[in-house]
């Protein structure tokens, strides 16, 4: 009972009036850019790209005030050049990870590839629009929920909790399927261990951009949403969706779903490692 009033409370006058604030404060944002910029004169996709580049630094900002003078939590102490290698090695993990899930479907199912006529204008779309999103959901998910949670909560309960919510959030997007929830479940989970871990964002950040970014760039849907159009290649594999994983994405597959589930198990005993 004491532990439910301290995470209702937690939850009502902490974690809630902050997404409240980052709420608002993007809306506004929002509102500004499409009112000087109606999309009369620029295209959805510029009002978006140009939102999204506004927004990026003031939610850092935001995040990192918050963190300091209203929850007052504070990541492991760690240098830039640490921060850097932990950044760039969580980003290159991920992409891998999925490079080898392509090439095992190149191995056991026939592919086509698909050209388009996509320049940088595409790409800087996907990673202005994939840095923005991936860090909002980063700093909801793992900075404010978990890591508010986290001082009431042992990791062992909370982990899970909050990947069970992560992946039920996922349900709305399109080509929604029992796989893509259960991957979007277990990244959640992937991405609390990993923040249990260096209580920062700065791994599940980077993890999390590194597994959107690879899976935009060769033209497979993330989490059901299509970022085809503004690629130059699109590679769709010819085989059951239990292992290509359409339309849900690549990381709905079920091959990627056995390293996942790999991971999770090297990350909880990381964490158990760590709490001794």
């Amino acid at each position: 009972m004491e532990m439910a009033k301290k995470l209702l409370k937690a939850f009502l006058l902490r974690i809630v009036p902050s997404i409240l604030a980052i709420g608002v404060i993007l809306a506004i944002v929002k509102w500004v850019v499409i009112a000087l910029l109606p999309e009369s004169i620029i295209s959805a996709e510029q009002n978006r790209m140009i939102r999204f580049s506004i927004s990026t630094p003031i939610l850092i900002v935001i995040y990192v005030l918050e963190r300091r003078y209203w929850f007052k939590t504070f990541p492991l102490k760690m240098s830039w050049r640490q921060q850097i290698s932990l950044f760039g090695g969580y980003f290159v993990s991920a992409a891998l990870v999925l490079c080898v899930v392509t090439l095992i479907l190149l191995v056991s199912c026939l592919i086509l590839i698909e050209s388009r006529p996509v320049g940088c204008a595409g790409i800087s779309y996907i990673m202005i629009v994939m840095i923005f999103t991936v860090l909002l959901e980063e700093v909801i998910f793992r900075g404010i929920f978990y890591g508010e949670l986290r001082k009431v909560v042992s990791w062992k309960i909370l982990v899970p909790l909050v990947g069970v919510i992560f992946g039920l959030v996922h349900i709305a997007n399109s080509g929604t399927n029992f796989f893509s929830v259960f991957s979007a479940t277990l990244g959640g989970v992937i991405l609390s261990l990993m923040y249990e871990r260096y209580r920062s964002i700065v791994a599940p950040y980077a993890f999390h951009l590194g597994w959107n970014v690879y899976q935009a760039v060769i033209g497979s849907s993330v989490s059901g949403t299509e970022f085809a159009s503004y690629t130059p290649m699109v590679m769709k594999f010819n085989g059951p969706y239990i292992l290509t994983g359409s339309p849900g994405g690549l990381e709905s597959s079920v091959i990627t779903l056995i390293f996942l589930i790999l991971l999770t198990g090297w990350l909880v005993r990381g964490c158990i490692r760590d709490a001794k």
